[in-house]
């Protein structure tokens, strides 16, 4: 698979599993250390532990962004926002 075709599939991968662990939950710090937890292990599994997670609060909504170690591909970072405002 392509580098473009990966970070794809990365992507549908944070999104799904993000707005599982966010939907029907309240904004908070604890959301926040939930969705970090769930990203790192989407992460994991795509072989990308050395990865930077990062949760910001936004207005009502929250961003997470994820950092790409150097090297793994063409794309240096995907950004899931999960409400209504963006990164």
């Amino acid at each position: 698979m392509s580098g473009a075709g990966r970070a794809a599939g990365l992507r549908a991968a944070l999104e799904a599993a993000l707005e599982d662990a966010a939907v029907g939950e309240p904004s908070s710090a604890a959301l926040e250390g939930r969705l970090r937890t769930v990203a790192r292990a989407v992460l994991l599994r795509h072989g990308l532990g050395q990865s930077r997670v990062e949760v910001r609060r936004q207005g009502a909504g929250l961003a997470v962004r994820v950092i790409l170690p150097p090297g793994t591909a063409r794309v240096r970072e995907l950004v899931v926002t999960l409400g209504a405002t963006p990164w």
